[in-house]
């Protein structure tokens, strides 16, 4: 890959990386009205939850730091966030089916789907980006 495609590629991942924090960022703010702590039965109520959000929120802000350096490791924090992300899709929209009322509004189920969308496509993404030829191992 040459360092034009790679520079392309890896705008490509920032931009896939901010869509997916914002959306995902955006929903968290939603779970806080939705009470998700209960949804999941996630242990210390609503201190617990925003004390989650502590270790979370600076996880997925370094990711986007990485990300935006054009990193080498900017795929391997890419796909974690990617992968998660779809799994809180499934795992809401499942609630939903079954019939729960949380997150129920239009804009929580947009928001639900907008980011269940944005971590598939964040995690294609970043299958596809691959490291600069600088940065690659020199095979052995």
């Amino acid at each position: 890959m040459n360092r034009s495609s790679h520079g392309r590629s890896q705008q490509r991942l920032l931009f896939a990386y901010l869509v997916n924090a914002s959306l995902v960022l955006c929903h968290e703010i939603d779970s806080a009205y939705w009470q998700e702590w209960r949804l999941f039965h996630l242990p210390g109520g609503s201190s617990g939850f925003v004390a989650m959000h502590l270790v979370v929120v600076p996880i997925i802000l370094v990711g986007l730091v990485m990300v935006a350096r054009g990193s080498a490791q900017s795929r391997w924090w890419s796909i974690p966030i990617g992968v998660a992300g779809a799994g809180g899709c499934i795992a809401h929209l499942t609630f939903l089916a079954r019939g729960d009322e949380s997150f129920s509004t239009p804009f929580s189920v947009a928001l639900i789907v907008a980011f269940g969308l944005s971590s598939v496509t964040l995690t294609i993404i970043a299958l596809k980006t691959r490291p600069p030829v600088s940065e690659e191992k020199a095979p052995s």
